[in-house]
């Protein structure tokens, strides 16, 4: 059976995203990394091929280890990296030597079809908040994969690994912070305004925080709160977070 590779981590909806390994020898029964990497070498690829990442029975794939091929089915091989300039590369050699999966045309052929149907659209989001019955949950390999990929880009963002080492270190600060950004009202009414006061002192002091939020909305928050502190940056990362999602 053919060795099809799947390109993930990159949500492009145009792009190619299977790829068949050329002039593949169905004699053979197995699959190393060393031919993996031989085949995007020759595809555009130097030394940087070895910032890809190839996933397969979801694990990566490991040097001096043979992958049986099974005659019954395909053996999928996913390709992803965390490295931008990589994955314009990627979608180059994926567009000129691949394909769209059937999978992702079925999709596109759905999306397209919910847009010119809204009255259809809307029945397919009301059979999705439906409950799924356990017989037909399905955990298969791919969906594993699939999921594996997915948690090693996450776990490789500079940002998470940040949070990450926050929460693991510093428990208490963490939920600290998250109390400062979770979803909820902060209600200012409780305070009687002073039109006349000038929060100027306030102002830089949350500026120097560099959260992020121009003067005129800081000072707003500030007039709202009497200029307290605490509560106006609750009131502006709630907001700035609410209007970024």
């Amino acid at each position: 059976m053919p060795i099809i590779y799947k390109l993930v981590g990159i949500k492009n909806e145009t792009i190619n995203n299977e790829m068949l390994h050329p002039n593949w020898d169905n004699s053979k029964d197995s699959i190393n990394i060393q031919v993996v990497i031989e085949l995007f070498k020759s595809l555009g690829f130097s030394n940087d091929v070895l910032e890809l990442k190839f996933i397969t029975d979801s694990q990566t794939m490991a040097h001096e280890k043979d992958y049986l091929i099974n005659e019954q089915e395909s053996r999928i091989i996913y390709v992803f990296t965390m490295s931008h300039e990589l994955k314009e590369n990627l979608i180059k050699i994926f567009n000129e030597h691949g394909y769209i999966s059937k999978k992702k045309v079925d999709l596109l052929k759905s999306k397209e079809e919910s847009q010119n149907n809204p009255s259809e659209h809307v029945q397919i989001d009301l059979d999705l908040l439906k409950p799924i019955p356990e017989d037909e949950i399905k955990i298969d390999a791919t969906t594993i994969s699939a999921s594996n990929l997915e948690t090693l880009r996450l776990f490789g963002e500079q940002d998470f690994q940040t949070l990450l080492n926050v929460y693991v270190k510093n428990p208490d600060m963490f939920k600290i912070f998250a109390s400062y950004v979770s979803s909820g009202t902060v209600v200012p009414t409780v305070f009687h305004k002073d039109n006349s006061i000038d929060y100027v002192e306030q102002l830089e002091e949350i500026k120097k925080l560099n959260i992020g939020v121009n003067d005129e909305d800081i000072n707003s928050a500030l007039s709202e709160f009497n200029g307290h502190i605490n509560l106006t940056l609750r009131y502006l990362l709630t907001v700035k977070s609410s209007v970024s999602a």
